[in-house]
């Protein structure tokens, strides 16, 4: 749980000091909604790896549902990231789905790795 919780805050330091850093090279724009996304995401993984960490009898059940909740409540989130913002919708709905994809990745790299029993922390 240590390693992961580890992982999943310098992963978000990474995005955000990589992000601070290509928009101060004028490389992207600033995503309006760059934080929120962020805190947003390390909140759900960890919240979801902490669950799904405890509850190995109904592992699979609760992956699915999870996953149909984080889709719901992703779509969602992003249709009002472009509703409050539709001149920056699109640096921040590639922005959310880079981080999505990274953190989900960890997430399931964990998971795997727990139930498989590699890992037992």
């Amino acid at each position: 749980m240590i390693r992961f919780l580890l992982v999943l805050f310098l992963l978000s330091g990474l995005l955000l000091g990589l992000t601070n850093l290509a928009i101060s090279w004028q490389v992207v724009e600033r995503p309006s909604f760059l934080y929120e996304t962020v805190i947003l995401l390390v909140v759900t993984t960890g919240g979801i790896y902490f669950l799904l960490n405890k509850r190995l009898r109904h592992f699979l059940l609760l992956y699915l549902l999870t996953t149909v909740i984080k889709i719901l409540a992703f779509g969602v989130y992003t249709l009002i990231v472009v509703l409050e913002d539709k001149k920056g919708a699109n640096v921040n709905v590639i922005f959310f789905m880079i981080c999505y994809f990274l953190f989900t990745a960890v997430e399931v790299i964990f998971l795997h790795r727990r139930v498989t029993g590699k890992n037992q922390s």
